[in-house]
């Protein structure tokens, strides 16, 4: 069994009927859970073969080990955040997933910030987006 759901890596190979990438580009995605889950989604192999519907370019300010940490951290926070007109209320918590949730609702324009400092015990909330 090879564990693991997120990764970042280099295309060594293409199927020919894809065109949105090319061998070389650097990308990162989340590698789906294959039917019957027990091999494990298998990101942590040396080579991995997914969907081209699941691959984004790696943002070329991310080191390929900080865009594999995003990807099922990102998507766990926005799950917590994405029914709309719903209170939010996220501590600021050292963690990947609380990081993640802070960063998505500070880019909304709705969020309104109950302190002007921003500390590690503070709370952010507000209302998402309609």
């Amino acid at each position: 069994m090879i564990l693991g759901t997120d990764l970042s890596g280099v295309v060594v190979a293409r199927a020919d009927d894809v065109r949105e990438v090319a061998v070389g580009d650097e990308v990162y995605a989340m590698a789906r859970f294959p039917e019957g889950a027990a091999g494990g989604s298998r990101a942590y192999a040396e080579y991995v073969s997914v969907p081209v519907s699941d691959l984004a370019r790696k943002p070329l300010t991310l080191s390929h080990q900080q865009a594999a940490a995003v990807p099922m951290s990102l998507l766990t926070a926005w799950q917590f955040m994405i029914d709309p007109g719903h209170e939010v209320a996220n501590p600021l918590q050292p963690g990947r997933i609380g990081r993640c949730r802070w960063r998505v609702n500070a880019s909304w324009s709705t969020v309104r910030q109950g302190e002007s400092v921003i500390s590690p015990c503070s709370w952010q909330s507000g209302r998402a987006p309609r």
